[in-house]
């Protein structure tokens, strides 16, 4: 009666190993995780940063040179006038 049994459920019969037995036999990996890979940030952005700061620069130092030229030319006025 036992045999026909196992013969109809297949109750003893072979299982086909499948990636979870496989791994619950296997030992566990208890290494030290790895790193992980910093990515180089895109350079086209830093470029554009860069950009933009010494646009900025650039504006700064433009209405540094108007204003002291401005400001010669107020004070030679001044200094004809007294």
């Amino acid at each position: 009666k036992f045999k026909e049994h196992d013969k109809i459920f297949s109750t003893f019969a072979p299982k086909p190993e499948t990636n979870i037995r496989k791994n619950l036999n296997e030992k566990p990996n208890i290494s030290k995780p790895k790193p992980k890979e910093i990515k180089p940030t895109n350079k086209k952005v830093k470029n554009i940063k860069a950009k933009k700061g010494s646009e900025s620069k650039d504006v700064f130092d433009e209405l540094s040179k108007v204003a002291t030229a401005e400001l010669k030319k107020y004070n030679k006025g001044n200094k004809k006038k007294n």
